[in-house]
């Protein structure tokens, strides 16, 4: 996730492919241990949930190069072989929304309001799917706060931006100013 918000996409692709390789790992050995049942284990849920989130993001922004927004649905090449369960999936998608988030702040500093627009549409796309969807996942009700919440802050930073650049004042440089003091 850290290399894919820094913009490093070569490193965050080596680390994806690692990251399955040991979660595919993981898996083998639960099934082929004495107590498959550690496939539900929190850890093993929690390590897939990051795994897909991961994946989400990385399509996501992938999508956003191209000027699209797309999230991965879970049947996508880059969730074989893990066997992701609908729990995990839309744990991810709501935590995707925390990452789209950081996003659109990257992109509201660079002044790119159609950079903060997308983010706004995929945070307002996955609270829909969460309530329509999943509503009667366990997951989503403990996530779907997070969402709302999310959602309320990149709508703020779509506001503040439509102010600011409506102010006429020029965009800092990259690392410049003051740190808003």
């Amino acid at each position: 996730l850290c290399a894919a918000q820094r913009g490093n996409a070569s490193r965050a692709a080596e680390q994806h492919a690692e990251a399955k390789l040991v979660a595919i790992s993981v898996l083998q050995a639960i099934s082929a241990g004495p107590d498959p049942a550690l496939r539900h284990a929190g850890f093993v849920k929690g390590m897939l949930e990051e795994f897909a989130e991961g994946v989400l993001l990385g399509a996501w922004l992938d999508a956003r190069a191209n000027g699209d927004v797309v999230v991965a649905t879970r049947d996508c090449d880059a969730f074989a072989g893990l066997d992701l369960s609908s729990t995990e999936y839309v744990g991810a998608l709501a935590d995707l929304v925390g990452e789209v988030g950081r996003q659109a702040v990257h992109r509201a500093t660079a002044r790119d309001g159609l950079g903060v627009e997308a983010a706004v549409a995929t945070a307002a796309a996955v609270q829909t799917a969460m309530l329509t969807l999943a509503p009667s996942l366990t997951i989503a009700r403990k996530k779907g706060e997070g969402v709302r919440t999310a959602l309320r802050k990149l709508e703020t930073v779509r506001y503040e931006l439509s102010l600011v650049s409506r102010s006429g004042r020029p965009a800092r440089a990259a690392g410049g100013g003051d740190g808003g003091r």
